[in-house]
């Protein structure tokens, strides 16, 4: 009997119902969606780093072998390699990390295509991105050349490495891109000048003791520069930090999404619940238990939210987490990535069902208080007192519909408040959706307007003439040199020497244009932040490959969306006793010789690709904001209307038209509603930039903007859901029937 009940209620109200699914379902569908690409990321990284044994420690210097290195204790493994740069023959400006390596025990590499990897072989293992993307196929014969030298072999496996996930060809590309960059492994026995004659410039290490062997080898090995750990490591650092990113954010905009639909849930089933006193009632009359009717109503909330929370697990992974990885895939090499979601995803979503569930009996108990003669009787009303606004002279200028609402608002302030709180949060999403997009934007225009002033920069290896290409190219060049930075904990950094000719130019903390100063350092307030330094104070370092430290004055702070560095003038850099040798060049003429080199155009090409990749994300966030925002008013409004159903047919009896009923119902209404989006915009401002600041950790310094268009298309599209909400109402009120509204209980 009571499951037929629930079934006929449910029929009956099946838009209040629907409501409730559809906000938690939206709720899970974004907080497990999000949830799963992040744990995905998690998962597939670590199980492929561990398979393919990742490196522990890089040691850099010059070395014939690692005999000293294997001996030391608590070093269970290494393997040596030579890196250098290089092309392929004849390539249109297609750049190559080249691996010389004399094993793969560590950073393995895993084969997509074609053989294993072989030390008696002399052919060639390629980044199967860079193949996919050149069109090369296992067994096609292609010639690379690197140092003046060139290797013709054919191509054995197409592979994929742990140390090549998040690869970028250097510091100024801020996102990887396999149109123009990749890697290749040979063995050391194909290395052109003989075996014999290699020298490795890094020795990868595997250990379970970092910070013992780190100082071992640093104090007693003899040739070595730096010996760095994985936190050190561009490609693991990086793709650490992205996930880092991705967990922070998915810990705001999908928290504060569930959070606005649970309370618009537990709202609407208090409310609900309420609304069935009568019903209640009639049920003790016939002699049901207390405990079973507490039972049959626990299940209206549960039963719904149970069925949407299944749904909302089902579809977030295999649509929404699925849908961001297949993105990611075009910039992370990981053989695997799939949507995985974390057992505590699970935990949340059914302690959702069981607050609404809570919320459901709490709300049932209230309304069995009373004996069933008195359950079955109207709840008698408040003593009315005439509110504060009541008493002002104005009150009696005012409409009767104005008076009427005001009323209405004042003593029904938890109604109100709560209707105002849907509105606001729903606002604050969209428009923090929206300003999202608005940030990326910004982000372009900050790099490569504010900041960059070139048309090509050309790659200053030790295979070319560095001051012929500077003079030829009328070039501005900056050198990049590694630091770590003395403290409590060191950091590894870098400095970045400017002789670049405001071709590269730097902002302050507004975007406003600053120079470097003749003396000292700048330092990038991300940077600083982290180091807990201020202008005036001073910092210690030292350069990789050298004991000496270096203690100098913070006299200037720049704020950069990418590059968290120091920078200071050529003639500072040298008045220290240091060589300028540069690392890279800046021109504003065309490249015609045949040396590496990257447009502006395509840098910002490849940034525009990746953040493409997060506005696409973002777009699915706005529609799902507005649904659940259009879904939160409407419910609102409907909750809104059936409990002043009596006030309205008390009205149309004293003579108000259907017309001037819906008038007065419109005016409440739009008035909650503006109050709302005028909460609810300034928060979304403030959520932008808490994710902003909150996601981008050490690397990137990405300044929120809301623009104005976004405030207006934000404005529009709530004030559009109130609008419709209002249309329906008003159809409603046409058919409102006076007599069974107004019929008091027998």
């Amino acid at each position: 009997m009571l499951i037929k009940k629930m079934l006929r209620d449910m029929k009956q109200n099946l838009s209040q119902f629907l409501a409730i699914f559809l906000m938690i379902f939206l709720g899970v569908f974004v907080y497990v969606g999000i949830g799963s690409e992040i744990e995905g990321m998690n998962e597939n990284s670590d199980k492929f780093y561990e398979e393919a044994n990742m490196p522990d420690l890089w040691a850099l210097g010059a070395f014939k072998d690692s005999e000293e290195i294997a001996k030391i204790d608590n070093v269970q493994n290494v393997t040596n390699k030579l890196t250098v740069n290089g092309n392929f023959a004849n390539s249109d400006n297609t750049d190559l990390e080249i691996n010389f390596i004399n094993s793969d025990k560590i950073s393995s590499l895993y084969v997509i295509e074609g053989k294993e990897f072989s030390y008696d072989s002399d052919d060639l293992w390629l980044d199967s991105a860079l193949a996919d993307h050149l069109g090369y196929k296992v067994g096609d014969t292609v010639t690379i050349e690197f140092n003046h030298l060139e290797i013709t072999t054919e191509i054995a496996g197409l592979v994929m490495n742990p140390e090549h996930v998040y690869a970028v060809k250097d510091s100024s590309q801020v996102f990887p891109s396999h149109d123009d960059y990749g890697f290749v492994y040979l063995s050391s026995k194909a290395y052109p000048l003989g075996e014999e004659n290699i020298v490795y410039n890094y020795t990868l290490i595997d250990t379970n003791q970092e910070e013992k062997v780190k100082k071992e080898i640093e104090d007693n090995i003899p040739g070595v520069i730096s010996v760095t750990d994985r936190s050190a490591n561009t490609s693991y650092a990086t793709f650490k930090t992205e996930i880092d990113s991705h967990e922070t954010y998915a810990g705001i905009f999908p928290v504060i999404f569930l959070f606005i639909a649970v309370l618009s849930v537990i709202t609407t089933m208090n409310r609900i619940v309420k609304n069935q006193r009568n019903e209640i009632g009639i049920l003790k009359a016939l002699g049901f238990k207390k405990s079973k009717i507490i039972w049959h109503y626990t299940m209206y909330g549960f039963i719904v939210c149970l069925l949407a929370v299944i749904v909302g697990h089902i579809l977030g992974p295999l649509l929404l987490g699925n849908y961001i990885l297949s993105l990611e895939e075009g910039y992370f090499e990981l053989p695997y990535l799939t949507a995985e979601v974390p057992y505590i995803y699970f935990i949340v979503s059914a302690l959702i069902v069981f607050i609404i569930g809570l919320a459901s009996y709490f709300s049932c108990f209230k309304e069995l208080e009373g004996s069933a003669a008195e359950t079955l009787r109207p709840k008698t009303p408040k003593k009315l007192k005439h509110t504060w606004i009541e008493k002002q002279k104005l009150w009696h200028k005012l409409k009767f519909k104005t008076q009427w609402n005001l009323r209405d608002v004042f003593r029904n302030k938890i109604r109100s408040f709560m209707a105002i709180i849907g509105v606001a949060g729903a606002t604050m999403l969209v428009v923090c959706a929206f300003g999202m997009l608005n940030t990326l934007d910004n982000y372009i225009s900050w790099q490569y307007d504010d900041i960059y002033h070139f048309k090509n920069q050309i790659i200053l290896d030790e295979t070319v003439d560095k001051d012929k290409i500077i003079n030829d190219y009328d070039a501005g060049s900056i050198q990049s040199v590694g630091i770590e930075i003395q403290g409590k904990e060191d950091v590894a950094s870098t400095i970045s020497v400017d002789d670049s000719n405001e071709m590269v130019t730097y902002t302050d903390h507004d975007k406003n244009k600053i120079d470097i100063p003749d003396e000292g350092i700048m330092i990038s307030e991300k940077l600083a932040d982290r180091l807990n330094v201020k202008k005036g104070d001073k910092i210690t370092f030292k350069i990789y490959g050298s004991d000496k430290l270096y203690t100098l004055e913070v006299t200037q702070l720049n704020r950069a969306p990418s590059s968290q560095n120091i920078t200071m003038t050529r003639e500072y850099f040298e008045s220290l006793g240091l060589e300028y040798n540069p690392t890279v060049a800046y021109t504003n003429k065309d490249v015609t010789d045949d040396i590496s080199y990257t447009s502006e155009d395509s840098l910002r090409e490849n940034s525009s690709k990746m953040l493409n990749t997060m506005s696409s994300v973002i777009v699915i966030m706005i529609v799902a904001a507005l649904l659940l925002g259009s879904v939160v008013i409407y419910n609102l409004g409907i909750l809104s209307y059936t409990e002043k159903v009596r006030e309205l047919a008390t009205l149309k009896v004293l003579g108000f038209n259907s017309h001037m009923v819906g008038k007065v119902l419109k005016q409440q209404n739009i008035w909650l509603t503006i109050i709302g989006v005028i909460i609810g915009l300034p928060l979304g401002e403030k959520l932008v930039e808490v994710i902003f600041s909150s996601v981008m950790g050490y690397s990137f310094d990405i300044m929120p903007a809301v623009y104005l268009a976004s405030y207006v298309i934000s404005v529009i599209c709530v004030l559009l859901a109130a609008i419709i909400v209002n249309m329906i109402l008003n159809k409603k009120v046409r058919k409102l029937d006076m007599v069974s509204s107004l019929k008091a209980a027998e």
